[in-house]
């Protein structure tokens, strides 16, 4: 259907009451014949995959951006390797984008027939990444949850190492005392 929508919007007002094709006359309901071939199933079929791509980019853009986002975040965190993640998401985008692009090749020719890519292993992927970044997050906020304590605990061993150190001459200054 779609070559046949194409073919009449590009050379039907060139050719006048021929046919761009066979050549042979046009009937006089023409237009009319050919406005019945694009019914309003056709109309409504394509409004429905108008509405998968806006709800496809709509749930990748409410997924993808809080993970670029979040990936900002973890890069504070010097000893976390993003390189894993960092390609994880670039493909994870390239996907996003070619099947996007597979949808709107729908929309323009409905009759041809695409095929989307999966996204879910990858996404356990960046999902299992991103478990390990925040399991070393929840330790660096365990660690600073009890610097406090670790402070004091260092503090009162430097002074019993000193004290060790300098036992024989604190035991001098006694006895001269």
């Amino acid at each position: 259907m779609d070559w046949v929508k194409n073919g009449h919007a590009n050379f039907l007002h060139k050719a006048g009451n021929i046919c761009p094709y066979c050549q042979q006359a046009l009937p006089d309901d023409f237009e009319e014949q050919l406005a019945a071939c694009f019914d309003e199933a056709y109309k409504r079929s394509l409004d429905d995959l108008q509405k998968i791509l806006e709800r496809y980019r709509r749930s990748a853009n409410e997924m993808f951006i809080p993970l670029q986002n979040n990936l900002k975040e973890y890069s504070r965190f010097e000893k976390t390797d993003h390189a894993r993640l960092i390609s994880l998401m670039k493909l994870l985008k390239q996907i996003i984008s070619s099947n996007l692009e597979s949808i709107r090749k729908k929309i323009e020719s409905p009759s041809s027939v695409i095929t989307l890519e999966h996204t879910h292993e990858l996404m356990e992927q960046i999902n299992t990444e991103i478990a390990a970044i925040n399991t070393e997050i929840e330790n660096h906020n365990k660690m600073a949850d009890n610097i406090k304590n670790a402070q004091e605990t260092c503090k009162n061993n430097i002074m019993a190492y000193m004290a060790y150190c300098l036992q024989n001459e604190i035991r001098e200054y006694r006895i001269k005392k």
